[in-house]
């Protein structure tokens, strides 16, 4: 599982790899064709613990409407939550399996 040391690494490469800011980082690493579904995965989950509005409309741009298919999109429900974190109107735990 996830946690906050994961989104720090991820957060840190992307900042590395981008050379802007964490949030503009992180939307660019979603952006990029140079990185997984995994790793994309793991940037929508760090900006939902992020909690950056400005990461919002990125979000909400990437939700579908479809089920989740792990192989070949974003995943669908971590885009929910991280919204919902973003808008402090998620309850429960939240983790993302690696």
């Amino acid at each position: 599982m996830l946690n906050i040391i994961d989104a720090n690494e991820i957060t840190e490469n992307a900042v590395e790899v981008f050379q802007k800011d964490k949030i503009e980082s992180l939307i660019a690493l979603i952006d990029s064709d140079e990185f997984t579904l995994k790793e994309k995965n793991k940037a929508i989950w760090t900006l939902g613990v992020l909690k950056d509005k400005r990461a919002h409309a990125k979000l909400k741009s990437l939700l579908t409407g479809e089920k989740c298919d792990h192989g070949k999109e974003l995943c669908q429900s971590e885009i929910k939550k991280a919204i919902l974190k973003i808008k402090g109107e998620f309850k429960g735990s939240w983790q993302v399996s690696r």
